[in-house]
């Protein structure tokens, strides 16, 4: 009588999908890397980092020369640029966090500020 022995458990992975070379088997991957839970989300945080990256190259060509003029050094502009950042970064990522019920316990004194400030006089020029 011949014993026969039980195949050995191997620990199952994710299968890859097998992509076809070319356009098509593009394609198919960038659709497989879009269809993950976070993919908005890195979407998102990328365009965002992208944008606020071009913005301060954007500032800093742009006010170089004025710097120099003004103040003798051609950073003086992009500093406060990027202190601005640093401040805002880490309040923007706060207020992401903040829950919906304290945004919404600052929503009347903030109408109640913006009535008052747009009711102000203002001077009048010329």
């Amino acid at each position: 009588m011949a014993t026969t022995t039980a195949p050995e458990a191997r620990p199952r992975t994710a299968a890859r999908p097998a992509y076809a070379v070319g356009p098509r088997g593009w394609f198919a991957a960038v659709r497989h890397a879009l269809d993950r839970p976070l993919t908005s989300y890195y979407l998102l945080l990328s365009a965002s980092a992208l944008l606020l990256t071009l913005g301060l190259i954007m500032v800093m060509s742009s006010s170089s020369v004025y710097s120099w003029n003004v103040y003798g050094d051609s950073y003086v502009v992009i500093r406060k640029q990027l202190l601005w950042v640093a401040i805002g970064l880490p309040v923007a990522w706060i207020a992401s966090r903040t829950p919906l019920r304290v945004i919404r316990a600052f929503n009347g004194r903030g109408w109640c500020w913006r009535s008052a400030c747009w009711h102000r006089p203002r001077p009048r020029w010329g």
